[in-house]
């Protein structure tokens, strides 16, 4: 009896190595993670001058900051807002149907969107107090 044991185990003890292995190995299988949200990309014109610094805000933490650039004669602005990590305790992003706000130069804009991941839309910023301008005083 003995020996039809070993014969039997001899035949088989590649399959149940094998099946040894996936057993013990399994508890460190890694799972797989859910891809990053895609970042809401944004576009548009801004009332300021180039080289103003544009920020997003979400619940008054800046996600994504740029830099206004001048292009065809207007001031625009092209950036993305990224996804929050809800792996993380910081904010780091936006998460679906958040409101942003931005500032411009520090100063608030009116203008508000939702965060969507992988929308792409235009929003024009239209800053209500527009920086001092100092113009020289000619005197006769």
């Amino acid at each position: 009896m003995l020996k039809s044991s070993l014969s039997r185990w001899k035949n088989h003890w590649p399959w149940s190595l094998l099946l040894l292995t996936v057993v013990l190995l399994l508890p460190f299988a890694v799972q797989a993670e859910t891809p990053p949200a895609f970042p809401h990309y944004l576009y548009g014109h801004v009332n300021d001058l180039p080289g103003a610094s544009l920020a997003a805000l979400v619940d008054g933490t800046k996600v994504a900051e740029t830099t206004l650039f001048s292009a065809d004669g207007s001031t625009v602005y092209a950036f993305s807002i990224p996804a929050d990590d809800p792996t993380t305790p910081q904010r780091e992003g936006a998460r679906e149907g958040e409101i942003v706000s931005f500032t411009v130069s520090g100063f608030p804009v009116q203008e508000k969107i939702a965060w969507y991941s992988g929308h792409v839309n235009q929003l024009d910023l239209f800053r209500t107090k527009l920086p001092f301008r100092y113009l020289p005083l000619i005197l006769r």
